[in-house]
């Protein structure tokens, strides 16, 4: 009943006691004051980034479900954010086969290069205290261990991932062999009625490259398939590829934009979806999303 009243009173310095009108009481034991952590001060982390709100918003949005607390690898527990030399602020997100690079331009570049390495439940917590609209500064201080990110009336510290971090450039494919451009929606919605025939923990989908037209194509383990077709712009010789279809769309679903790209190396272990923008999107912020390909 919201009209119930509490009476509320501590019986010593370690136990609150709660009378409701109704007669429930219920007696919590309270930790000492000396106990509560207190927050970091300013000055204890020199080192100090600032980007719109709305940027290091857009970073947890696309890399969060990248994180994988319970991986082996160390690193792949955290969301990686570090300055870079042209000027730019990156986010990356890696589970081990599949990963999310967000990129943001700064207006100001810190004093020193910053590369941090934050948890997921930080990277959580973040990403609901920031507003995806406000063009308001945060600060983002940091120092060997700790960093601390103050935006909308709160203040959040969280511990940082020490490990080392693998160089994620040298793996980022820059030249493709081949590419292909597709209408958003339309894929996601073939893709999700041919998942429907995939195989359980595998979820995989076959896809098939050819000047004007993508087939995806699905098969369970009693021989029943799914067939879809998309029409596309296609740049390349034709090959077939395969993936987690949950990882295509879950990729597509963060895309935010008409048209995405597909494209592929010489190497074509992997695929780098890119969001095409136009001249009414925000141009400030960029995301590609590298998935792994299944081997059949």
């Amino acid at each position: 009943d919201n009209t119930s009243l509490l009476d509320i009173s501590f019986t010593d310095s370690s136990n609150l006691t709660i009378q409701a009108s109704d007669g429930s009481r219920f007696k919590i034991n309270a930790s000492e004051p000396l106990n509560f952590p207190t927050f970091t001060q300013n000055d204890e982390m020199p080192q100090v980034t600032r980007l719109p709100q709305k940027h290091l918003k857009y970073f947890t949005d696309m890399c969060l479900p990248y994180v994988f607390v319970d991986a082996f690898r160390e690193y792949l527990r955290g969301m990686r954010l570090e300055t870079m030399p042209d000027g730019t602020f990156q986010a990356v997100g890696c589970d081990g086969h599949r990963l999310a690079l967000a990129k943001a331009r700064l207006t100001e570049m810190p004093a020193n290069p910053l590369g941090l390495l934050i948890t997921r439940r930080m990277t959580e917590v973040m990403g609901r205290i920031l507003d995806d609209k406000s063009e308001a500064p945060v600060e983002l201080r940091c120092n060997e261990g700790k960093c601390m990110v103050s935006a909308n009336g709160y203040v959040l510290v969280g511990r940082l991932l020490t490990c080392p971090y693998p160089m994620i450039d040298s793996i980022i494919p820059r030249e493709f062999a081949c590419s292909a451009l597709l209408n958003r929606q339309e894929l996601v919605q073939r893709l999700k009625m041919v998942a429907v025939m995939t195989v359980d923990r595998i979820y995989c989908v076959q896809m098939s490259f050819k000047p004007g037209e993508l087939l995806l194509m699905a098969e369970n383990t009693k021989h029943e398939t799914g067939k879809a077709t998309c029409s596309m712009e296609y740049e390349g010789e034709p090959f077939d590829i395969a993936f987690n279809v949950n990882y295509l769309v879950d990729a597509l679903s963060r895309a935010r934009t008409e048209k995405v790209r597909f494209a592929f190396d010489q190497d074509m272990k992997s695929a780098t979806l890119m969001p095409m923008l136009d001249g009414g999107n925000d141009e400030e912020v960029s995301v590609r999303f590298i998935i792994s390909k299944i081997v059949l």
